[in-house]
């Protein structure tokens, strides 16, 4: 059996208050030169959910580190 539900507009920062005690968000933030970015949100007031203008950058930089490593060597 499929359940759906709708979060109404109002309770979107009310939830976004309560994840942001518990958790680190990641959310779309219009920037002070009017772009709007994915970045680390602590108040959540400042979310910027915009479907028509789309974020200027990834959010895959926050769930994928941005370096790894290849190898490990030894000089002896």
């Amino acid at each position: 059996m499929t359940v759906t539900a709708l979060l109404k507009k109002e309770n979107l920062t009310p939830l976004l208050v309560q994840l942001c005690q518990q958790r680190r968000l990641v959310a779309p933030v219009r920037n002070s030169y009017g772009d709007t970015m994915f970045s680390v949100i602590d108040d959540p007031t400042a979310v910027e959910i915009d479907l028509i203008n789309q974020p200027q950058n990834s959010i895959k930089s926050f769930l994928f580190p941005q370096t790894e490593t290849l190898s490990h060597y030894r000089l002896l």
